[in-house]
């Protein structure tokens, strides 16, 4: 995070996937990690208190539920936080950086803290999925896993809370209506993907906002 939030703009997206794709062979093609065929989990972490279970990780159910409340706790914690003074800071440094580094604040310290708040909580989903399927391998490093991550945020909107989740259902749904569309899926996908990219400018939830302004 030091090293890649020294750069701005496409640099630091084109870093980030650098390093991403860096990490990915380095897996490939270590055996202690299983290389290219992964790594399976057998044991599951104990869900009871004094002996009683009350989530049973191996029920998909109960999976779900727990991916529900994870889903909303990260909701509440980020309108807490925008909310908060660190929030205001925030937004402060990306509206106008000079000048909330002129009034005094570390604005670098306020970024790599963004960073490790984002880290976490994909290291969070990582170790949900890692939960449900009981396997991880590589191929979650490469930059395609990224670059399908960063084009959901842009389909929902960047900087905003609910984003990501607009952006996850549109490509999921997208996905899933042209693979059983078409052999060439892809090609319509994309094609879908960039038209409304270029015409929803602040994404999904930009549109719903500025549709309930009026």
């Amino acid at each position: 995070g030091a090293v890649v939030l020294r750069t701005t703009g496409i640099y630091f997206i084109m870093i980030t996937l650098a390093i991403s794709q860096m990490m990915f062979y380095y897996f490939f093609d270590s055996l202690d990690f299983g290389g290219d065929d992964g790594v399976f989990i057998f044991m599951k972490p104990e869900t009871s208190i004094f002996g009683l279970s009350f989530l049973n990780l191996d029920d998909p159910q109960h999976f779900y539920y727990l991916a529900l409340f994870s889903l909303f706790n990260t909701l509440v914690f980020f309108k807490v936080l925008l909310r908060s003074r660190f929030g205001r800071i925030v937004e402060a440094t990306k509206q106008n950086p000079d000048r909330t580094e002129a009034l005094g604040y570390n604005i670098f310290a306020f970024r790599i803290t963004c960073y490790v708040i984002g880290s976490t909580l994909g290291a969070y989903a990582g170790f949900l999925f890692a939960l449900q399927y009981g396997f991880v391998n590589p191929s979650f490093l490469a930059w395609e896993m990224s670059g399908t991550a960063l084009v959901m945020s842009i389909l929902g909107g960047l900087g905003t809370i609910y984003g990501a989740i607009l952006g996850t259902f549109a490509y999921e749904g997208l996905q899933y209506f042209f693979e059983h569309l078409t052999e060439e899926w892809l090609l319509f996908m994309g094609s879908a993907i960039i038209l409304m990219v270029m015409l929803l400018r602040k994404g999904i939830a930009g549109y719903l906002e500025k549709l309930l302004e009026k």
